[in-house]
């Protein structure tokens, strides 16, 4: 398959096409000042000998010297690999060196995700290389083979920086200490008016970087000619930049205070730039976008200094830099603007300009990760050459690079590769990893590492959870490894969703329902007087024949006394408190395999008998429709109270019946249940008696930096995070608003949409809650997308009270409490209904009080 050029494709085949041309046509240096022993790059011993005189002139480097002794050099990152099917291993849970193995690579999927420039903007397959070295990484007997796995999912990210490296006994990074043999301070005219100025900028030669030495090249600077050739090639391999390190020692500060002082960007710029910056990524947070609510990521870049003008008339500036250069940001200002011309020796690598995080991964190898990224006044981002040149083949030979430089500048030749930041969708996990409801062992381990970094990074209640999530990631990866079907997929992750312990996030899809049950039995439970209690019953020949009635205990489900099944089911559901899963609880009582289920009944009379009750999947739709179908959503009690039962409003009619009941004396509106689109604003509009209040108030997380502590508990106390508190304000006109006495009706089944309904009525009129404490789960929630079809809603979004009250977990608590009986559901009426209407009635109509 033929793929059409980029720019930067084009780009560089122009420039090498030049350069070739420009080489065979230049001439030669008068000095053989840079005639010296090539870099011997990352992790290869440098030249060394005597040491060179100081003097103005270079030294030649001795021909014959002794290898110099180097440590240890990082492992680099492998090229990116063309991968083949590997085999998919037996479901079989892995020993505890490999759960340990498995969870490392996790926090190492995690922060790439997360931070990585390639995998949010380029669309590098991560999902789909942590897939493929999962297996790999399970099974690792030996460190080389642990750390080849690694390299090769790292390959997929195509960068330097992001590798993996060898560490000391200490756990520090190992560096690699070249001599600064061969790389000196010096300056050279040729014979057509060239200034060749070498300031070598590599971590060896560090301690060239003096104010004497600052001083001396910014004299030579203030009296160049129009073209310069600035050859920065130096040796070593700089510090990287970490965000947890601090302090004014790291070379990248070192070069950068001396290019200030030594005028290496204002000497050589006719006008004012700014220096290129790093941008890093802001992760957690929410915002609405397209009627859903989205993570709220985004890229904060730090202001780079203004480099100011150093000289009147504009010059041409050569560039000449390697891997071991550390580019000063001021210098990089001009070569973006087009002012300079990058030259590469071999590459050049921004490693010690931006952040990165190390993770260790057995006691001598670590994997680095990119966090940042350069970035330019233009927009432009990364290091990139505008050509690159080999090395000399002999050590005596002038320099490729050098050669080419002075050709551009005796040619007037321009040579500018495109800086443009290729930008692609991310990534999109192929069908055969995703869609899959039974998924490749990788997949199923991708699931855990998908739902621990958003329980890390996005829940917005992380700090409430009752279990520690780490542990239960522990024992949930052997369970997924193990899993041989479908269904023992979705109930090795169903603990992770339920343990979220602050809202109704179960897991959805199809797998997940077949663990749920896909049939059930034809009446539904709910939680009255601490007893299950049948509350609707599907009316045909089979509950007829059983003599099922509505009202009727459960005393056992399944074999099990209801005591005794609840405890035994807990973490089958998620909920923000006792009520609200007991709740939850009571529909997984009738669902199950299809077939005949054992149930204990207590009929009115208190007789128990035994029942073998059919379930089927043609009871499940019937059971799912409203809680009160056989009342009307709209009717008018007695006392001119109308009754609204906002679950089952028409959206389309919704205004139209809110204005025909304007002259009622009061509105019950019941909140006992879910909300439709569009029903919110109609009721605020129609009661409205402010026209302007805070709702609530809305708290969101961030994370301020990456944070590499292997666990939650310690990232609630090591890592660094910001709270951004705002006011909800609903805002809207109030002329002819109902003036007459409003009530609402909430417990349990109030959460979500509609909680937060009752919340904004809170607000912009004077109503009076009626029932019992709604659920306690008002916030926002985003959908997490899992392999295998699977879905989690998680809480991205903390509501709290207009004063700052807490909400989640509370919940709304009523100004006059009443509860549903087992006498009401026996006797078919809703205890809350007749309660509410009788205090709307005295409230009315209050009795007259006779004067004494």
């Amino acid at each position: 398959m033929l793929i059409s050029p980029t720019p930067r494709m084009l780009g560089r085949v122009a420039a090498r096409a030049s350069l070739a041309i420009l080489a065979s046509a230049s001439a030669g240096c008068s000095s053989s000042f840079f005639r010296m022993t090539p870099d011997s790059g990352v992790g290869a011993p440098a030249p060394g000998g005597s040491t060179p005189k100081a003097s103005p002139k270079a030294s030649r480097p001795a021909r014959h010297a002794a290898a110099a002794p180097t440590m240890a050099a990082p492992v680099l990152a492998a090229p990116a690999v063309v991968d083949t099917q590997l085999p998919e291993p037996d479901p079989a849970p892995s020993d505890s060196a490999g759960v340990a193995r498995l969870r490392q690579l996790l926090q190492v999927w995690h922060l790439a995700s997360l931070y990585h420039p390639a995998v949010i903007e380029r669309g590098a397959p991560w999902d789909s290389a942590f897939i493929r070295a999962a297996t790999v990484v399970r099974s690792a007997n030996d460190p080389e083979q642990l750390a080849s796995a690694y390299r090769r999912m790292l390959s997929v990210l195509q960068d330097p920086l992001t590798r993996v490296e060898l560490t000391d006994s200490a756990g520090t990074t190992a560096t690699v200490v070249n001599d600064a043999v061969g790389y000196e301070h010096g300056s050279e005219r040729t014979r057509d008016s060239v200034l060749i100025l070498r300031v070598p900028l590599g971590a060896a030669q560090r301690a060239l970087l003096t104010d004497s030495a600052a001083a001396m090249v910014n004299r030579l600077l203030s009296t160049a000619p129009g073209r310069v050739v600035l050859d920065l090639r130096g040796s070593g391999v700089p510090q990287h930049t970490t965000v947890d390190r601090i302090g004014d020692d790291r070379i990248d500060t070192v070069v950068d205070r001396f290019a200030i002082s030594a005028g290496l960007a204002t000497q050589l710029n006719s006008m004012l730039t700014i220096a290129s910056s790093e941008r890093t990524r802001r992760v957690g947070g929410a915002r609405y976008v397209d009627g859903q609510w989205q993570p709220d990521d985004a890229w904060t870049v730090r202001t780079g200094r203004p480099v100011f003008a150093g000289s009147s008339s504009p010059r041409r500036v050569m560039v000449l830099a390697n891997r071991a250069t550390v580019l000063p940001r001021a210098l990089l200002s001009l070569v973006a603007s087009g002012r300079a011309t990058l030259l590469a020796e071999e590459g050049v690598d921004d490693t010690p300009l931006v952040s990165s995080v190390v993770l260790p991964i057995t006691d001598r190898t670590a994997v680095r990760i990119r966090t940042g990224e350069l970035v330019h006044a233009d927009g432009t981002t990364g290091l990139v050459a505008d050509t690159v040149l080999p090395r000399a083949a002999q050590p005596l030979d002038s320099a490729p690079v050098l050669r080419a430089a002075l050709s551009l500048l005796r040619t007037h030749r321009v040579v500018r590769v495109s800086r443009e930041p290729v930008r692609r969708l991310p990534a999109v996990l192929p069908n055969y990893y995703g869609r899959d409801p039974y998924p490749f062992m990788g997949a199923r381990l991708l699931a855990a590492a998908q739902l621990w970094s958003a329980i890390r990074v996005r829940h917005v209640h992380r700090d409430l959870y009752d279990e520690d999530m780490d542990a239960l990631l522990v024992r949930t990866i052997p369970k997924l490894e193990a899993a041989r079907v479908a269904s023992e997929y979705a109930a090795a992750l169903t603990p992770m969703v339920s343990a979220l312990d602050d809202a109704p996030a179960n897991l959805r899809g199809q797998s997940a329902d077949t663990v749920r049950g896909t049939a059930s039995v034809p009446f539904r439970l709910r939680w009255i007087e601490d007893r299950a209690i049948i509350t609707d019953v599907v009316r045909d020949s089979v509950t007829k024949a059983l003599g099922i009635e509505t009202g009727m205990e459960v005393t056992a489900a399944d074999g099990f006394p209801m005591p005794a099944w609840i405890i035994d089911h807990r973490t089958a559901v998620s909920a923000p408190n006792t009520w609200s899963r007991l709740r939850a609880l009571m529909p997984q009582v009738a669902l199950g395999p299809g077939g005949g289920a054992l149930f204990r009944l207590r009929d009115l009379t208190n007789r128990e008998w035994q029942l073998n009750i059919p379930r089927s999947a043609a009871y499940v739709a019937p059971l799912v429709l409203a809680e009160r179908p056989g009342m009307s959503a709209v009717r008018t009690l007695p006392g001119d109270i109308v009754y609204l039962d906002v679950e089952r409003l028409p959206h389309d009619s919704i205004a139209v019946i809110l204005a025909r009941s304007r002259g009622a004396r009061a509105w019950m509106l019941d909140l006992r249940g879910t909300l439709g689109t569009g029903r919110a604003e109609a009721i605020i509009a129609a009661v409205r008696s402010v026209p302007e209040a805070v709702t609530a108030r809305e708290v969101r997380r961030y994370e301020s930096e990456p944070c590499v502590t292997p666990t939650l508990r310690e990232a609630r106390h090591l890592c660094a995070q910001t709270r951004e508190a705002r006011s909800r304000v609903s805002r809207g006109d109030t002329a002819g608003h109902y003036a007459g006495r409003l009530v609402a009706l909430i417990d349990e089944r109030t959460e979500g949409d509609m909680e937060r309904l009752a919340i904004a009525l809170d607000a912009v009129a004077r109503i009076t809650f009626i029932g019992s404490s709604s659920a306690g789960a008002p916030g926002e929630v985003m959908d997490i997308a899992l392999p295998g079809l699977l879905y989690v809603a998680l809480p991205i979004v903390e509501l709290r009270q207009s004063d700052d009250g807490q909400l989640q977990r509370v919940g709304i608590t009523p100004s006059v409490e009443v509860r549903l009986t087992v006498r009401g559901v026996r006797s078919g009426f809703d205890d809350v209904i007749e309660r509410t209407q009788q205090w709307l009635v005295q409230q009315l109509d209050p009795p007259s009080r006779r004067r004494r």
